[in-house]
Parts: C-alpha cells; sequence; structure tokens
C-alpha cells in the first residue's frame, strides 16, 4: 500500500538506518520532523537532479541540502546499509519516492526515510 501525501511526507519506522514512507511514525521523530521542516526545500534539490535520480542528504549542523549520485553515496555507507537502500532506491528510479538521509555529526546519526512523491 503506497499513501500519498498532500504538502508534507509521512513516514514509517524501520529497522536499522532505513525507513520506509507507508505510514506516519507512531512517535514523534526528531529526524523526520527534519524532513518534514525542509521538505519544499528537499523537493526542490531533488528536482533539479530528479533526471539523475539522487539521494538526498539533509546535513543538521550545516543545515543544508545535497544531492549525490546514489553509486557515490553509497560506497560510503556500511554493507549493511547498501543492501538495506537497494530497493527503496529502486522506488525513487521508479520516480516512486525521494531518499533522504538526515545527518547529525553531533548524535553520530544517520538515518533515511524514503518518502512518497506528490505528482508533479
Amino acid at each position: 500500500m503506497t499513501t500519498k501525501h498532500t504538502d508534507r511526507p509521512r513516514a514509517g519506522r524501520g529497522r536499522g538506518t532505513t525507513r520506509t514512507a507507508t505510514t506516519a511514525p507512531s512517535t514523534s521523530d526528531p529526524f523526520f520532523d527534519v524532513v518534514k521542516d525542509h521538505w519544499e526545500s528537499i523537493v526542490h534539490t531533488f528536482q533539479q537532479f530528479a533526471d539523475k535520480h539522487p539521494v538526498i542528504l539533509f546535513d543538521v549542523q550545516e543545515q543544508r541540502i545535497y544531492a549525490y549520485p546514489y553509486d557515490d553515496f553509497r560506497a560510503d555507507l556500511t554493507a549493511k546499509d547498501q543492501r538495506a537502500i537497494v530497493q527503496p532506491y529502486k522506488n525513487v528510479v521508479a520516480g516512486k519516492t525521494i531518499l533522504v538521509f538526515v545527518r547529525d555529526n553531533e548524535q553520530r546519526k544517520l538515518v533515511s526515510f524514503s518518502v512518497d512523491r506528490e505528482d508533479e
């Protein structure tokens, strides 16, 4: 089941760093709150490179959004995380989702969300 959103993304919690976008989290997730707070800018950044199917990274300390080629970004992940993002990335290529990572260097956290795209 795919959940569509109108103005803000919704995501469910997954295991490890990968989280899917099928239902809203049952509890507040500060990392997903970052995605919601910066959603318009994330979409704008993604759209600039949509034909290349980028992975989006939001850096909490820098308050900046980056768009990376999938292969380059994936190469910097652990083997477990590389395996975890294969299916979410297939949905990016299919035009269904945006794969967004949120990095917090102070907390030493890197979490990802596969967020449904609005119809463009």
